[in-house]
Formats: structure tokens, sequence, C-alpha cells
């Protein structure tokens, strides 16, 4: 407290250069606590350093200082609270100094305009900007020796809208970032980074999200997520679920992502596109469940597997497009997709598994065409598929299950080019029976004992009028 309430103080300029005698002297030169505190009409400080520390509070309550310049080179520690409550406090300039920040060093400065950081920085203390509010702008250090951004580090800083998080950084903590609204994060190849779900609650704009582990809760505000394409892996600790409730549109294309955990977007409740990686092969259990808004999913092509769930309820869903990849859609994959009226099967080309209900209740589906080395179709596959009206089967077909088609009371044509379809007239048994069968082949002779048939039979070689068999 040597100068602590020097009231008419009004400048220190501190030249530490000229006071060292031998170029190898190392020790540093401290200033204490409250060196400087309260010194109300200091307004600037310049200090041409070696080695310098400044003390917990050290410029506190300097209420009039308008700027701190530092220059030479060496270290600067800067404690605790150094420069807290300085309410004019304009520039702060480091230099070319190896820097240290303690926590709160510059908290409630709310005309601070302007940081210029040295090249490297070591740490930056929890809070340090906290409520400075008049801060437009920042770049962060790029060194690797600096990899945190601590809790609320910039909390209260409203006037901060943009922030490039550099590579070097790799753990964001709890409201470090908490008025931005967009954010850049980059990354280095083969590094893991750790972002706490609240690093950024008034985001609205996510880009370049770089193999950055979440760790589960709420980032309310977030609409855009966008992955850069260096990114190889989108995982949440735990398995838990990442609520982000206004998040519209993910954009995953560009990514090396080849999997993703199991229901970790069904809490983003008003998601309406998702691009995927054409580098994933599994869609896992209930990724999508429920996402009622979600109208566009891209790259669907490239998928190999569909999971249990991992897309029923998806009320928005208008078309999916399959790919030559796809061997299985499991159980309910598409449950409940009401406004589901086209679905691709051309690309296909392998024997498709379609699981238990896959398809069931979509009650918008007019067409289906299905794969074309598919053998058998599951039960409750369309059950209540009301609008569905033409089926388009596949010469392999070999089996239907008996409820696969159950109460779709609209069905009316049955397309087929198998030469034979007794095996799958057997099986047959909707309620009702549809009306028209049109067998592309001329092949086909109509047997007597089929259990369940429509009523016109239409062939190649002629008009059948069908009777079921007693």
């Amino acid at each position: 407290a040597a100068f602590m309430t020097c009231v008419k103080l009004r400048s220190v300029q501190y030249d530490t250069r000229k006071l060292i005698s031998a170029p190898d002297v190392e020790e540093p030169y401290t200033f204490g606590r409250m060196a400087f505190g309260r010194c109300v009409h200091l307004r600037h400080l310049q200090l041409e350093r070696h080695n310098i520390q400044l003390g917990e509070s050290c410029f506190e309550d300097c209420a009039r200082l308008q700027s701190a310049r530092f220059r030479g080179n060496g270290t600067l520690e800067i404690a605790n609270y150094a420069f807290n409550k300085c309410v004019r406090l304009k520039a702060v300039y480091f230099g070319d100094a190896e820097l240290q920040l303690g926590t709160y060093v510059f908290a409630r400065n709310r005309k601070l305009r302007v940081v210029r950081f040295p090249p490297i920085v070591h740490s930056i203390g929890e809070g340090s900007f906290t409520d400075c509010s008049g801060l437009p702008g920042i770049t962060l250090p790029t060194n690797k020796t600096f990899t945190k951004l601590e809790t609320s580090l910039f909390q209260g800083c409203t006037a901060l809208r943009f922030m490039h998080v550099p590579g070097n950084i790799h753990t964001i903590k709890a409201l470090a970032l908490c008025e931005v609204q967009h954010v850049i994060l980059d990354c280095y190849e083969y590094t893991k980074y750790i972002v706490h779900w609240r690093a950024f609650p008034a985001v609205q704009k996510l880009a370049y999200l770089s193999n950055y582990r979440v760790e589960g809760g709420v980032t309310p505000k977030l609409r855009t997520l966008q992955l850069s394409a260096g990114i190889s892996s989108f995982w949440l600790s735990n398995g838990n679920t990442v609520s982000m409730p206004h998040l519209t549109r993910i954009d995953m294309s560009h990514t090396k992502i080849c999997d993703l955990n199991e229901t970790c977007f069904t809490s983003c409740a008003n998601l309406e596109e998702i691009y995927l990686p054409r580098t994933l092969k599994i869609i896992p259990y209930a990724t999508f469940r429920g996402l009622h808004k979600l109208h566009t999913v891209e790259n669907l092509t490239h998928v190999q597997h569909i999971g249990t769930s991992a897309f029923e309820r998806c009320g928005a869903l208008r078309s999916v497009q399959f790919g030559i990849l796809l061997d299985h859609i499991a159980v309910n994959a598409f449950s409940m997709c009401k406004a589901l009226t086209d679905v691709d099967f051309s690309l296909t080309t392998k024997d498709v598994k379609l699981s238990n209900g896959a398809f069931n209740r979509c009650t918008a589906l007019v067409n289906i065409t299905l794969p074309t080395k598919t053998t058998f179709l599951d039960r409750y596959l369309f059950m209540g598929c009301t609008a569905l009206k033409s089926v388009y089967m596949p010469t392999c077909i070999e089996r239907v299950s008996v409820t696969a088609f159950y109460n779709c009371v609209n069905l009316d044509e049955w397309y087929t080019d198998a030469t034979t379809i007794t095996p799958l007239m057997y099986y047959f048994r909707t309620r009702p029976v549809p009306r028209k069968l049109y067998a592309i082949s001329s092949a086909y002779t109509p047997k007597k004992h089929t259990c369940k048939c429509p009523k016109t039979l239409y062939t190649g070689s002629g008009t059948f009028q069908l009777q079921p068999a007693r």
C-alpha cells in the first residue's frame, strides 16, 4: 500500500531496465498489495518492465485511470483484482512480455474498449473480464501454453457478440463466453477438446465445432451448429443428451464423423434441418426421435443401418432417400412420420431387412416401391398407413407377414413382376384385401389354394377373377 490513496497522483512511469546493472538479473520487481489502490486521480500507467509482479488489488479503485501500457521484454504477473473497478480504464497494452493474469483482474471496467495480448500468455484467471460491458471484441492468444478459458471469463461483456476461439484452447468452462452469440471454434488434429454446456449460453450460431466433448446440459439460444471438415468425432460425456431447444440447423456434411450417441439430438425440439456426414454408417437408437419440426435429412444415402426409433414421430419429415449401402431399417425407425409421402429405395442393391413396424402409421404415404432384392416384409411394417394406395413388389419377394399391411384401408393396387407369387398370396392377409393385383410377368398362373387375395388379377396372359379358398 505504498502509494495507497495518493489522491493527487496523476501518472506513473516506471522503467526497470534503467535499474538493472547486470543483464542476467532475473529477480522480479514487485508492486505489493494495494500499492496504488484508490489513487483516484491516477490517469495513466506506463511500465517499462523486466520481470514485473503486480500484487493483489494493486491498482484497484483507481477510478480515473484511462490507460495501462506495459513495454519491454520479460515476464508480467498480475495478481487477483489488480485493476478491479477502474471504471474509466479504456485500453490495456501488454507489449511482448510473457503474461499471467489472476482472477477478476479487470472486472467491472465497463469502459474498457481495447485489450492487446502479448504473443505468449500462460493463463487468464477466472472472471478476469467480468462485466466489461463496453468491450466490443478481443483476439485470444494463440500460443500452445494457453489452453483454457476459465469460468465466467467474459461474463457480462454485453457488447461482445463474436468470438474466434483458436485451436490451442482445449477447455472452455461454464459461462466463459456468456454473452457471445456467434462462436467459431478451431482445432488441431488428433487433439481432444472439452466445452462445458453453459460455456456460451447466449450463442445463436456455433461454427466449426472441433472434436469438442460436450459436458451435457442446456445451450438455450443456439440456432445454427456447423462442424468443420477436420472433425472426426462428436459425442457427449456419459452418453447424456445436450438440450438445445432453439437449434434449427445442424451441418455435419463436411466432417469425418463415423458415429453418434444414442438419443443425442432428441432434446433439440425445434431442429428443422440436419446434414449428415458422408462417413456416417449407423444412425443409432432414437437419435432424432420426436423432432416434430424436422423436415430435411440430407446424405442419408451413405447410411448402412438405421437404428430403432431413429426418426420416430418426426412429424414434418416428408421424404427420405436410401443408398446402395443400406441393409437394415430397424424397428419403428420411421414410425408415425405422419407427413412422409416419398420413400425412395431406387438406389438400394442389397436384401434390405425391413423390421417390425419400420413405417407403421405413416398416414400420408400413398405409394411405395420396395427394394429390388428384399425377400421378406416383417409384421406391422406398413400398419395403419391409411393413405397407401399402391405397392410395387420386387422380384425376389418370398414372404409377407400376416400383418405387414394391416389396416391399410385404401390399398387398392398391387404391382409385382414375380414369376410366381403363390407364397406371397398365401401370407397376404391384409384387412381389407386389395381389389387389384398387377402381375407384370405373363408366366404367373393363379392358384386355387390361395388363402387371401385381391379380387382381380391382371397379367400379360389375361384377366382373372380370383376367389378366396374356402
